[in-house]
């Protein structure tokens, strides 16, 4: 939908009843797209879903320099309280974070394939921080994705204390018997 709230209308009167969320991607080109998504605050704060807002958070950027090793250690903490800091100071404080998303698979800069254990640190990590900044009430959306898969799902788990929702994506799926081994 793209930060436009009224398709979410259009979508409303369609369905016949209210959205119960509202889905946005913060951007993947730096950290301070990731930390600080001023197009996303700017817009989604002025309507009437800023406390149904589900934010996919890219727990890295498209950098050279990073590594999901050094988000297990800590190193990026300080980008995951800025944001929090950021959704806060525009209202945005209720927000469902989907952090990492699809990490079992291969295509995203934070893919857990044979690092399950550091991605698992790294979560925790992003989620402790955000927590730590006063005035958040964050609730955090755990999405690995059906598929292609490289890297085990189950080792993947951060633990209830740092998951409130679970999610699956599932693409070009045919649920026939003897389609896809689940």
């Amino acid at each position: 939908w793209g930060a436009k709230p009224e398709l979410h209308r259009n979508f409303e009167e369609y369905l016949g009843r209210n959205e119960d969320f509202v889905l946005e991607f913060a951007g993947d080109e730096s950290w301070w797209s990731i930390a600080e998504p001023y197009w996303l605050t700017s817009v989604w704060k002025k309507t009437e879903y800023k406390d149904k807002l589900v934010l996919s958070v890219p727990m890295l950027p498209k950098l050279d320099d990073v590594s999901v090793e050094k988000g297990a250690a800590g190193e990026y903490d300080g980008w995951f309280k800025l944001l929090a800091k950021h959704l806060i100071e525009n209202e945005l404080e209720h927000s469902v974070i989907r952090l990492g998303w699809e990490m079992n698979g291969g295509w995203y800069k934070w893919s857990a394939s044979g690092k399950e254990t550091e991605f698992v640190q790294f979560f925790r990590n992003a989620v402790n921080a955000m927590r730590s900044v006063e005035g958040g009430d964050f609730k955090f959306f755990w999405n690995p994705a059906l598929g292609w898969i490289n890297a085990s799902i189950p080792n993947c788990y951060p633990g209830d204390e740092y998951v409130d929702y679970i999610g699956l994506d599932i693409y070009d799926h045919c649920w026939a018997d003897g389609t896809y081994p689940i």
